[in-house]
């Protein structure tokens, strides 16, 4: 094995639309299929998608563990609560989705001041 990076967990969830996310009564649903280390505690806002095609460096991973399909990797804000201290943070998240397979590999890189 090659040096570089660390493990990459797969987390499934199925696809939800960016407008569906804005509804509080299926957060709790959400964070039971991320199984991550933190849940969900707020809609996900500011969704920009920051690459695609060709430009998602992990597009042949994504192929071959999820199926083709148009990857984009995207990047959102949301509250959310870390499992193993409990502690609350406004965090910026990223994930892959492509249409008609969803949202993938969901993780939190950083808290935001939340002013």
């Amino acid at each position: 094995m090659g040096g570089g990076g660390g493990v990459l967990i797969r987390r499934q969830f199925p696809c939800y639309n960016h407008n569906i996310l804005q509804s509080h009564s299926i957060l709790p649903l959400i964070n039971v299929l991320l199984d991550t280390d933190f849940d969900l505690l707020s809609e996900i806002t500011h969704i920009e998608t920051i690459a695609r095609g060709s430009s998602v460096r992990l597009r042949s991973y994504l192929n071959k563990a999820y199926g083709y399909g148009n990857w984009r990797k995207v990047k959102g804000e949301a509250w959310i609560r870390i499992k193993s201290t409990g502690e609350m943070q406004y965090a910026e998240l990223h994930w892959f989705e492509a249409h008609g397979i969803g949202q993938r590999d969901m993780k939190r890189k950083w808290p935001i001041k939340y002013e």
